[in-house]
């Protein structure tokens, strides 16, 4: 990277998916670029329950404990990935819908790229449920490349 460039802030959407995966192995082999700053972010939706006293029960205490050590888990893989590039990431995990929580992170994190997979839904579905990639492209003004699933590695 020559000294008259910005730093570039990526972000990438991450899950526990081989999609997710494959999305960010795809910006590393092709898009990465020495200085890169990373944002990694994972959504996720802890469903409260509808009754206030279930919250004291030990059963909800477990799903706490259970989505609290998930997390960690998928902080420690992306950890792991971003170590042979040598830079920190920077990995944010909030609360919402994941379409909503990508396009306001990248947002707030000044990227210049949003980086994610597709899980290359039939159309019935993605017009019923909506896309996630979908809602990303249409509600942000930051470029964002969509990594299709690989046909012949992903059922």
């Amino acid at each position: 990277m020559s000294t008259g460039q910005s730093r570039r802030t990526v972000a990438i959407a991450v899950d526990s998916s081989d999609y997710s995966e494959q999305a960010f192995n795809w910006y590393k082999e092709h898009v990465y670029h020495d200085g890169d700053q990373l944002v990694l972010i994972h959504s996720h939706e802890l469903q409260s329950p509808v009754l206030l006293e279930t919250i004291a029960t030990e059963g909800w205490k477990r799903e706490v404990e259970k989505h609290d050590q998930f997390i960690k888990d998928l902080e420690k893989k992306y950890r792991r990935k971003c170590k042979p590039l040598k830079i920190e990431a920077k990995i944010i995990v909030q609360p919402g819908p994941p379409g909503q929580v990508i396009c306001r992170v990248a947002m707030e994190q000044d990227a210049t790229l949003i980086v994610m997979g597709c899980r290359g839904e039939g159309t019935v579905r993605r017009t019923i449920l909506g896309s996630v990639s979908d809602y990303v492209i249409h509600h942000t003004h930051i470029p964002v490349l969509v990594v299709p699933r690989e046909q012949d590695k992903l059922p």
